[in-house]
């Protein structure tokens, strides 16, 4: 055990008395690179126009059957505006 711990402690100075004394250090080199980095560009979307909705174009005497037609149809007016405004929404995406 002695043996192992002598020659740690020796190889230990050997490698402390082999370093170079006073040596000056290496001055830097500095290389240009070219880095492409994406860079956010703004998004111009034009906006969705509202739509006339059909409820608010049934008269408030009209017939129970043309105020159900009215809304059915209005539902399918909100669902092909909201697909419009989630289209333009993923251009800037």
């Amino acid at each position: 055990m002695k043996i192992i711990v002598v020659l740690c402690v020796a190889c230990a100075l050997a490698a402390c008395a082999s370093a170079p004394v006073n040596q000056k250090p290496a001055d830097p080199i500095f290389v240009a690179t070219q880095v492409s980095v994406p860079v956010r560009e703004e998004c111009h979307v034009e906006a969705v126009p509202e739509p006339r909705w059909a409820v608010d174009e049934v008269a408030p005497d009209a017939s129970a059957f043309d105020k159900s037609k009215a809304i059915l149809a209005e539902i399918e007016q909100r669902r092909d505006y909201e697909n419009q405004l989630k289209a333009a929404a993923q251009k800037c995406e």
